[in-house]
């Protein structure tokens, strides 16, 4: 008789699993982004020299953004985080 895994295990695994590899997939994209838009960087600084260093790193931000997708904020709850019905 072979073991096998009961299958309510398997599919209690397979939640957390999912939502690692989105935030995973999510952090990959947004750095390919990030590392796109590190030509442009240089270029700004020079034109806006005598802009402060915060002033650089909010344009930084605001492009990034302006680029980056809207995060999706429908989808299943932690367990242990908000309030239990």
């Amino acid at each position: 008789m072979a073991f096998s895994e009961p299958q309510g295990n398997l599919n209690s695994l397979e939640l957390p699993m999912k939502s690692v590899q989105r935030l995973v997939d999510q952090f990959n994209h947004d750095e390919m982004i990030w590392r796109s838009l590190e030509p442009r960087r240089p270029v700004r600084r020079k034109m806006l020299r005598r802009s402060g260093q915060e002033l650089h790193q909010a344009l930084d931000l605001l492009e990034f953004d302006a680029l980056r997708p809207v995060d999706d904020c429908v989808g299943t709850r932690l367990a242990g985080q908000g309030r239990e019905l």
